[in-house]
């Protein structure tokens, strides 16, 4: 089966010789075993083309592979992995932490393959497993389960401890006063960045120091309290005014713009690798914290959830985000919620995500101890030979620190 540059469907017939009109239309279009086409119409649609019309699904999409099994996957137009749901008329997403999805296809047993928007070929071993039936299964398991033979006591998880050796170089951060540690941000265009009040400097990779970045907080008193920078070099900040007020503004080539919703008091906020602004707000007096995002190309921010203990937040691509609660444990959004990274619980004061997906926390002790989020374990492994005040991820997965009031900023070599 084909799509025409007119979006109508064509089929090729037994013998091969010609293509057939037949029901159906679409610009992009993926065949099931069953010999029913699935169509990306020209407004981004999902629609199922086994009845005349074609069925309607509410999801935008920009690629569609259909498996050998059924299973219908997609790349949305917010260039998420989406998978349809047993229903067959909404999609579920399906999280690939680290990278953000361009093209789908799918093989055997239903196991997608994509590529992403850096070009590479991701398999499926590297997506999450549906479990959710795992009991079930286990529960029906006939036959002698009972072992036999000498047993022994098993080590608890808590009893593993892993670590990370990193070599790290001190940069030249002169252009910083001796008053204070310098708050470190990777903004989404790639550059690091250091704050000191209302001073920002970014770093040079040619001159390799840190030089001013201009904008109009010193001429308005700000003081920076927490900021982040565009792929457009707009810098967002978290700032506190002279006359103490917090405000969330945008800086762009010196002029200020303010953002804070109304009741809103804004207490965090970082930049999405895709622009999308994350900023937690505290309503009025009361004592929660909830995160809300402004799209790149709208002016208003929406509540992204109701969780309402945030603390700090990291947004990888993909959407990956990661969020420390009130109480100091580090979450991970699932698609749907937020769950515990790890499931026991890991405890920190704040978190960053670099732009390759990788994940670092400052932990929750007097050392401020960096560790870096290993996937394939499960936990959080500690940087054994750095503390820090303050700390980013670069573009390429190295953590900076900050460590100290002198001041003294640290990358990983």
């Amino acid at each position: 089966m084909i799509t025409q540059a007119d979006s109508t469907l064509l089929k090729l017939n037994e013998a091969g010789t010609q293509f057939t009109r037949i029901p159906g239309n679409g610009s992009i279009i993926a065949v099931g075993p069953e010999d029913v086409p699935w169509t990306i119409r020209t407004d981004n649609l999902v629609q199922r083309c086994d009845t005349s019309p074609c069925t309607i699904l509410r999801q935008k999409a920009n690629s569609i592979g259909v498996g050998p099994d059924g299973s219908v996957w997609i790349v949305s137009d917010r260039d998420l992995l989406m998978r349809l749901k047993e229903d067959g008329t909404s999609f579920e997403t399906v999280r690939v932490p680290g990278h953000v999805s361009s093209k789908v296809a799918v093989g055997p047993n239903g196991f997608p393959w994509l590529v992403s928007n850096a070009q590479l070929v991701l398999a499926s071993k590297f997506f999450e497993r549906d479990e959710s039936r795992d009991r079930v299964i286990a529960a029906s398991t006939g036959g002698d389960t009972q072992g036999t033979g000498e047993t022994s006591s098993v080590a608890s998880v808590s009893s593993f401890t892993f670590s990370k050796n990193m070599r790290f170089e001190t940069v030249n951060s002169d252009f910083f006063s001796l008053s204070t540690f310098v708050v470190l941000e990777t903004g989404a265009d790639g550059v690091v960045y250091g704050n000191q009040s209302s001073t920002i400097g970014a770093f040079n990779t040619k001159t390799n120091a840190f030089s001013e970045k201009s904008t109009g907080f010193s001429s308005n008193n700000y003081n920076v309290k927490k900021f982040s920078v565009a792929s457009n070099a707009d810098v967002w900040a978290y700032i506190m005014t002279y006359y103490q007020e917090e405000k969330l503004v945008r800086d762009r080539n010196g002029s200020i713009k303010e953002y804070t919703p109304n009741n809103l008091n804004i207490e965090g906020l970082t930049i999405g690798p895709d622009d999308t602004v994350y900023a937690i707000f505290r309503p009025g007096s009361t004592s929660n914290y909830f995160l809300y995002t402004k799209a790149p190309n709208s002016e208003t921010f929406t509540k992204f959830s109701n969780d309402n203990s945030i603390l700090d937040v990291g947004v990888g691509p993909g959407d990956d985000i990661w969020i420390v609660d009130q109480s100091n444990f580090v979450y991970q959004w699932t698609g749907k919620k937020f769950e515990k990274r790890p499931a026991g619980g890991q405890k920190a004061t704040a978190v960053s995500v670099g732009l390759d997906g990788t994940v670092y926390i400052s932990e929750n002790d007097s050392n401020g101890t960096l560790r870096k989020w290993n996937a394939a374990n499960q936990s959080f492994d500690a940087v054994n030979n750095i503390s820090t005040q303050s700390f980013t991820v670069d573009e390429d997965g190295r953590p900076w620190v900050s460590t100290d009031s002198t001041p003294t900023v640290k990358r990983a070599r």
